[in-house]
């Protein structure tokens, strides 16, 4: 879906007028995690979450953890709910033949870094992971699901779009309201520069780390010095916009889509046209690739991107401690 502007309003009508539909979704949650059977798996899971709906850096964080904790020599698999996808799992993503209208696009994309699972029963899924020999178990996105018992809680924040309204949905973006998520985190990570002041209202609840996506030199130095036309369908395709621009790269003109769209032919074509009236290069993200399809690829650029931490060593750390059940933090 694409996140309507109200939601970043604060003094929006909309999100007075759809408040009390937010506390029905805030009362239905809360009784969901109340009288939800949580399952304990014999292996430590990692979860990393969000508190608002929409593109946070889940996905990239999820991937530098399974990477720093696969070069320490641990069989770590990957969780996700398929988002987007027809298949229900338990199932094993093999980015060889599945697609992204079954698997969803997030799976194929976190397969090519660990062994990673789809199931819509985070309880299921996590029994299957570990019994295909996973030492840890990374949940990507399972903040709000009360099925599975987490070891270690992240909560990953977009600093510069922040919480939006502060409102719960449909009022906002909020998944659930910010105090219960907090409870909830063993640390926060912040993406991108705080331009709501968020960490100065959290100072002293968990330790918070500051992270950014980092887009891989060689793609920016491969696309320098010629016309581009980007375009996404993530949470929060300005970003990724900007983020071409601040590496001084000619962006002539970009498009946004819905996060997770499936792209049609029209839209596909239409691209194409208009960027070769454009004289222009088409860019995209990894994530957004995966959705393309195979005829189009070949005209596509991909910008790959990597999460890099200010606080490396002491977030390894945190990590290290809680795959191994020690002291929680």
């Amino acid at each position: 879906m694409k996140a309507p502007l109200f939601w970043k309003n604060e003094d929006s009508l909309w999100g007075v007028l759809l408040s009390p539909f937010g506390a029905l979704y805030r009362l239905v949650t809360s009784q969901r995690e109340r009288f939800a059977t949580t399952t304990k798996v014999q292996i430590p899971v990692i979860c990393v979450g969000n508190i608002v709906l929409g593109g946070a850096g889940k996905t990239p964080v999820t991937i530098m953890i399974a990477a720093a904790l696969k070069e320490q020599g641990f069989n770590v698999h990957i969780l996700s709910r398929g988002y987007g996808g027809k298949l229900k799992g338990p199932l094993l993503v093999n980015p060889v033949f599945h697609t992204a209208p079954e698997v969803g696009d997030e799976p194929l994309l976190l397969a090519q870094t660990a062994p990673t699972w789809i199931a819509k029963n985070k309880a299921e899924g996590a029994k299957a992971a570990t019994k295909a020999g996973a030492e840890i178990l990374i949940l990507d996105d399972g903040l709000q699901n009360p099925n599975l018992y987490k070891n270690f809680s992240i909560i990953v924040v977009n600093g510069e779009y922040g919480l939006g309204n502060g409102r719960i949905f449909p009022a906002g973006p909020l998944r659930e309201t910010v105090e219960s998520a907090l409870k909830k985190a063993n640390i926060i990570m912040m993406m991108g520069r705080d331009n709501h002041l968020l960490e100065k209202r959290w100072r002293g609840i968990c330790p918070i780390f500051h992270g950014d996506l980092t887009p891989h030199v060689n793609d920016i130095q491969a696309l320098r010095n010629q016309p581009i036309y980007a375009f996404a369908g993530i949470g929060h395709p300005e970003k990724f916009f900007a983020m071409l621009r601040n590496y001084g790269l000619h962006v002539v003109a970009e498009k946004a889509f819905p996060d997770h769209y499936f792209f049609k032919p029209r839209d596909l074509n239409e691209l194409c046209v208009q960027a070769k009236q454009l004289k222009a290069q088409l860019v995209t993200t990894e994530k957004d690739f995966l959705r393309l399809s195979h005829d189009v690829r070949q005209e596509v650029k991909i910008i790959h991107a990597h999460v890099i931490i200010e606080e490396e060593n002491l977030f390894s750390n945190l990590i290290y401690k809680a795959v191994n059940h020690e002291e929680k933090i």
